[in-house]
């Protein structure tokens, strides 16, 4: 095979045990959330899986699939802790062969991780150490250890008979086989407790267990965490010595993964603050203890010239990229045709392929509305292609004009402001949101990829459209934004995030001197982050007890975790009463408080839909389709993916 002009390592093979792969990019395990209740593969997976089977990738290790019965802790968790879930993987790795790629299964058990409202049992660990926010778990017997070690080599077999190519350990992220690794969770003072290689002994028997179970020549696999995490617990040097063990028992190949220690969760899905290829030292790590097997990469790890860099270095022998497989499927082969920059980035919002799965809803994204549609939505011109019009350059009307133009429409936009981009330019100046702006400038390099006529600075009226002659007018424009009032003598100035405050900083309009932020929505911690770094000081308050409620899980963590990194000032429980003589007047904690010398307060107002434009052009007799904040305010998760679905079904 010749090398590959721009990336030769990427597009390199590399021998996994007996298992070769054609290049060093590998899909790593994600949850769905979209298996059966049952634990059997459901019809979504299939779908979701083969998609990014046919895109390119080296190898795709499924997510998480419990070895037992009481080991998993949500309900569409895949299974293989019975003979009866044989059928459903084959049928998966049958999918995933006729596409053209190998696939692993990923065996884990979850342990102290497992709610007791799960499984209906107590959680299990090597010791009565709780997980974060999790159930005081019950310390396992030396029976019940060795019966968990033969449902891993039960599961390994039954993998096997599926037809996977391989099979994955989950020696990370807090689970059962992590946790007797770990001197955080496991306190024991038997010979399963103690020193590393005490704690290593459970590890090393599943290790055992399973290789003989399957044979010599079945590739197994470990993901490791390499350190605890949260700089507490065992280091890298630890994990390393941890890695030399399992290489030496039988292990032929591990991905260099993490901990979550004390909650750090936030290291094993990493938003868009946490550096790109942040992890890249664990595998370094690895690679420094001269091991005798292949060590992956991953966390972060957003383009090819990235992963190329990383190989290129000696850091590790392949990568492993989740997110970016979620964001566009055929990563692997848009590099290595040359296409790298139409890739559709992964931005690491989190809010399709994280928040969602917790509250067991299946995986979306942001920048792929397409994700696990992929052969119900296949991209096809249409039989009769229309003359479209889209109104609206925001992220919603962008998607929905390169939507319409990929299904074979002649599609022209219309904005009317100078610029594309709309409130998502607010949204990506907040800090640490810079990659929000890889979004933008993928969809605007889009359109022009796709032919979509742009005009900018463009009033839409009824008449117009008709002298267009368009067949179809998608309306995505933003929503009005009504700007409250604050009570009192109107001494402070007042300033909208939402309507216009980044233009009137630039403008010179807005004070430096002591700004105060009101609200706990995104919006607002967004614009006190955005601030801290240009006016003299930064106060926020909320009349809640914490900020960013309503952002999803982990954007909420984000944002405490940013606020106290910075020097705004945060209040909660705290409400504004007036603003009098230049200072604000607050309630805080039942007690009266002013604050003095505020220069100019900043708030985000209230969202409504601009109906007339589309009750016009209905009236004109002209199909009209509503998207996004035309419709009713939503965020710009929920309006990308409905302006996907809108233009996809013209």
């Amino acid at each position: 095979m010749a090398a590959h002009a721009r990336y030769p390592q990427l597009f390199s093979p590399i021998r996994l045990g007996t298992l070769e792969l054609p290049n060093r990019i590998v899909m790593p395990a994600m949850y769905t959330a979209a298996g059966a209740a049952s634990g059997h593969v459901s019809d979504w997976q299939l779908r979701y899986y083969e998609a990014r089977a046919a895109g390119g990738v080296g190898l795709i290790v499924t997510e998480l699939t419990a070895v037992h019965p009481f080991g998993f802790g949500t309900r569409n968790c895949m299974r293989l802790d019975d003979d009866r879930f044989i059928e459903g993987h084959r049928r998966l790795t049958d999918v995933v062969h006729a596409a053209g790629s190998l696939i692993a299964s990923q065996l884990c058990h979850q342990g102290r991780m497992v709610p007791a409202g799960a499984s209906g049992h107590v959680p299990v660990g090597p010791s009565p150490v709780p997980a974060f926010r999790g159930d005081v778990p019950r310390p396992l017997g030396h029976a019940e250890i060795a019966n968990i070690v033969d449902h891993f080599a039960a599961a390994a077999v039954r993998a096997r008979d599926a037809g996977y190519d391989a099979v994955e350990l989950h020696m990370a992220h807090g689970y059962l086989i992590h946790a007797f690794l770990s001197p955080l969770a496991n306190l024991r003072t038997d010979e399963y407790g103690g020193d590393e290689g005490r704690r290593a002994r459970f590890a090393l028997e599943v290790v055992a267990a399973v290789r003989e179970a399957m044979g010599d020549d079945f590739p197994l696999l470990v993901k490791l965490a390499v350190e605890d995490g949260g700089g507490i617990g065992y280091t890298k040097d630890e994990g390393a010595s941890i890695a030399g063990r399992l290489a030496a028992a039988g292990v032929d190949a591990i991905t260099a993964s993490t901990g979550a220690a004390h909650g750090e969760e936030l290291t094993l899905v990493p938003p868009m603050t946490y550096a790109r290829g942040f992890n890249v030292r664990l595998a370094e790590a690895l690679r420094a203890e001269q091991l005798s097997i292949p060590v992956g990469a991953l966390g972060r790890i957003a383009t090819p010239d990235d992963a190329e860099a990383i190989l290129a270095s000696g850091r590790a022998d392949f990568v492993a990229m989740g997110r970016a497989f979620i964001a566009d499927p055929d990563w692997p082969a848009k590099a290595l045709e040359g296409r790298a920059e139409e890739i559709t980035p992964c931005i690491g919002c989190l809010q399709g392929c994280y928040d969602r799965q917790l509250i067991n809803v299946p995986i979306g994204c942001m920048t792929n509305p397409r994700v696990g549609r992929e052969s119900t939505m296949p991209w096809v011109r249409v039989a009769r292609p229309l003359r479209v019009l889209v109104v609206g350059g925001g992220v919603a009307g962008m998607q929905a004009a390169v939507t319409a133009a990929r299904r074979g429409h002649e599609v022209s936009l219309w904005e009317r402001s100078a610029r594309l981009g709309g409130q998502w330019r607010s949204a990506a100046a907040a800090p640490g949101k810079e990659e929000f702006e890889r979004f933008r400038e993928h969809l605007e390099a889009e359109l022009q990829r796709r032919g979509v006529a742009v005009s900018l600075s463009r009033e839409v009226s009824a008449d117009a459209v008709t002298d267009g002659g368009f067949e179809a007018v998608i309306v995505a424009v933003g929503a009005a934004v009504e700007t409250p009032s604050l009570p009192g003598d109107g001494s402070v100035p007042l300033f909208d995030v939402r309507a216009g405050l980044h233009d009137a900083f630039e403008a010179g309009d807005v004070p430096g001197g002591h700004v105060v932020v009101l609200g706990a929505e995104p919006a607002t911690w967004e614009a006190a982050n955005w601030l801290v770094a240009r006016v003299d000081r930064v106060t926020l308050l909320s009349e809640r007890s914490s900020v960013a409620r309503d952002a999803g899980d982990v954007m909420q963590r984000l944002a405490e975790q940013q606020l106290k990194r910075t020097d705004v000032r945060v209040l909660v429980r705290t409400a504004l009463l007036e603003v009098r003589d230049g200072a604000l007047v607050v309630e805080r904690g039942g007690q009266i408080e002013v604050l003095p010398e505020i220069d100019a307060v900043v708030v985000a107002g209230t969202r409504t839909a601009q109906p007339a434009l589309v009750e016009e052009l209905e009236a004109s007799g002209v199909r009209t389709l509503a998207v996004g904040d035309a419709r009713e305010p939503r965020n710009a998760f929920e309006a990308v993916q409905e302006a996907f679905a809108a233009a996809y079904d013209l």
